[in-house]
């Protein structure tokens, strides 16, 4: 199926009632059948097997790797980011901002 069609397969037919965890293995079967061959070895221990498959691919790769990975980073760093702001300016008050509303009348 492929990235990201299989991701978005998981995400419309999958809920967490089915299934705590999925792992989409993208061309997998692909390399384990011999369909699609592996990069070579010294290939592979550079961790540059993308690019192989770039140079092997390139009409169907090239979003993927030159627009895809820079946006998802981004995406990534952003939340990232964000995130530290919310927990930088938490309340002091953790005890009360965490205790359920029925709890914070009664400590009162």
């Amino acid at each position: 199926m492929g990235t990201p069609l299989q991701e978005k397969w998981v995400h419309d037919h999958i809920r967490t009632d089915h299934a705590r965890l999925v792992l989409t293995v993208g061309a997998l079967f692909d390399f384990v059948s011999g369909a699609v061959p592996r990069a070579p070895r010294t290939v592979r221990m550079m961790r540059l097997e993308w690019a192989y498959r770039l140079l092997q691919e390139p009409a169907r790769l090239w979003r993927r790797y030159v627009i895809g990975i820079p946006v998802f980073l981004f995406h990534v760093l952003r939340y990232r980011f964000r995130r530290r702001e919310r927990i930088l300016s938490y309340p002091e008050d953790h005890g009360s901002a965490l205790q359920p509303q029925s709890d914070r009348k009664k400590a009162s």
